[in-house]
């Protein structure tokens, strides 16, 4: 009786219209206070969107294999131009470097496939 008597009922009753009461007394307040805000231009709205975590690490990873790209493609590039130059005038050293340029950037190229790899294998 206590939970769903008629006084019960009254109080939920009650209780509500109070609430019903303040947010209309309130309202014109706050109706006031967004047109001020809309009308300098000073409206902002905050979302917060949730499940994002996906897209930010679908992103992290993109951003990482392309910069490690990069790093390969110029230790290539880099490479094979001292190996000609090296070629062209003879220098011992320069074919050295070069060679150490293209050992390293294939191993940074095996690197990345295999840490791409077990990524796939954690998300699976």
């Amino acid at each position: 009786m206590r939970k769903y008597g008629v006084a019960a009922l009254r109080r939920r009753i009650n209780a509500g219209l109070t609430s019903y009461a303040d947010l209309v007394e309130d309202l014109p307040i706050e109706i006031r206070s967004l047109l001020t805000q809309l009308r300098k231009n000073r409206f902002a709205l905050n979302l917060e969107l949730k499940g994002t975590n996906r897209l930010v690490n679908t992103i992290e990873h993109a951003s990482r294999n392309i910069s490690f790209a990069l790093v390969i493609a110029a230790m290539l590039i880099g490479s094979s131009i001292l190996v000609l130059a090296a070629k062209q005038h003879e220098f011992v050293l320069l074919w050295l470097v070069g060679v150490v340029g293209f050992i390293g950037g294939i191993v940074l190229f095996a690197l990345m496939i295999i840490s791409n790899r077990r990524l796939k294998k954690d998300k699976d």
